[in-house]
């Protein structure tokens, strides 16, 4: 009897199917679930990637809830991941488990995933460029002055290229000077000490095109003159009058292109406006000049080639010509953008207030005169409208270096 059951093969073949059944079972389970648990780990490789980057946009101690926050939009709103700063890099990890199904029959109810990135961010570059290449190209008086948050470069090659008087001052996270610098009288100061013989800044507009062609016909050929209080609201397009704003009137600009041919003076009060606009000012008979508590408040175009540009005068009025603009008397403008006015010398006169309330801006300028202080206030993401891309100077580069 017991030989006869132990030469009884009967039942075997069902034993070793349910036997090889099982392993079939794991091994497709594990190609399945591996498959599902890579396409998440790819999600969250550029989860990280895409936090690393945006920590490294900002600056100190924005940097890590920055990380976090882009990486929350792009993956999963309710995982933290592990941020590290080491000097100027942002080093983001992030771990998840991915729910598994064919695996779940073998006791394996989760796979773990991770993924790390590293992004560096640049030295910022200027975000002042005072672009004339000789001559006293920023001259300051008692109480004028800049104030910035990122580095000024100043072109000029001249023995004075930087002129301070008494209770004058020059003030960036750094101060680049191709030639030298002079100061006289107490409390002229530059912070920090300047670095002179500095190389020269390129223009990072010098190619950009006119936003409107020279021949392009006027949309309004009259000139506009507002009084007591009037008020009118305007269409981009191409202005070929003057305008002129008196006693406490006001222009509100739609979103688009200004193109101002002649002067836009204000005075006594008056205000212009606008969002997501670009004033263009593209002949040597454009002007814009602001009296007697005139108000400029605008914010730069939000898309297209000029987006994050606010101010543009054009390349085309012949080099070494330096119109003269006027903030006279108490002006106050709040200009978010790059203002950009390479054949301009600008003068800031009286208790002028030049963007102190702007949050980000960036100033190329032909040369400066200043009597009053004027503020910069470099770009940072999630600022509003970024700063335009051809001065990516303004807010520093960043790049993943893992």
């Amino acid at each position: 009897m017991l030989r006869l059951f132990r030469i009884d093969e009967r039942g075997n073949t069902a034993a070793l199917f349910g036997i090889l059944l099982l392993a079939v079972t794991g091994t497709v389970g594990l190609a399945v679930d591996y498959g599902v648990a890579l396409g998440a780990r790819n999600r969250l490789q550029d989860a990280v990637d895409i936090a690393a980057l945006a920590g490294a946009a900002q600056k100190g101690d924005a940097r890590t809830p920055a990380a976090v926050a882009a990486f929350q939009a792009n993956y999963d709103a309710a995982l933290t991941p592990v941020v590290t700063i080491e000097g100027g890099t942002v080093r983001v990890t992030g771990t998840d488990e991915v729910p598994t199904s064919l695996m779940m029959l073998l006791g394996v109810p989760t796979m773990e995933i991770a993924a790390t990135s590293e992004a560096m961010g640049s030295a910022p570059g200027p975000c002042v460029v005072v672009l004339s290449p000789d001559g006293q190209s920023v001259y300051a008086n008692s109480g004028g002055g800049i104030d910035a948050d990122c580095p000024v470069q100043v072109n000029s090659a001249h023995s004075k290229a930087i002129y301070l008087n008494a209770n004058s001052y020059v003030k960036g996270s750094e101060v680049n000077v191709v030639g030298k610098v002079f100061q006289q009288g107490q409390n002229a100061t530059i912070t920090p000490t300047p670095k002179t013989g500095a190389p020269v800044e390129n223009d990072p507009f010098a190619s950009l095109p006119d936003p409107t062609d020279a021949s392009a016909a006027c949309d309004q050929t009259s000139s506009i003159l507002l009084n007591s209080g009037q008020s009118l609201e305007l269409n981009p397009g191409v202005y070929c009058g003057n305008v002129t704003l008196n006693s406490n009137s006001t222009i509100t600009l739609k979103p688009g292109i200004y193109t101002f041919r002649k002067q836009v003076l204000l005075n006594s009060g008056s205000r212009i406006s606008g969002e997501s606009v670009l004033m263009f000012l593209p002949t040597s008979s454009s002007e814009l000049r602001m009296n007697g508590q005139a108000n400029l408040s605008l914010t730069g175009m939000k898309s297209g080639p000029y987006a994050g540009m606010v101010m543009f005068q054009s390349n085309t009025i012949a080099a070494g010509t330096y119109k003269e603009m006027h903030f006279n008397g108490d002006a106050n403008t709040k200009l978010e953008g790059v203002v950009y006015l390479p054949r301009t010398n600008l003068w800031l006169n009286g208790n002028t207030n030049i963007n102190v309330s702007a949050a980000y801006s960036g100033l190329f300028v032909g040369r400066m005169n200043l009597n009053a202080p004027i503020t910069i206030r470099a770009y940072t993401s999630g600022s509003g409208t970024p700063l335009a891309g051809a001065a990516s100077g303004a807010g520093g580069m960043v790049r993943l270096s893992r």
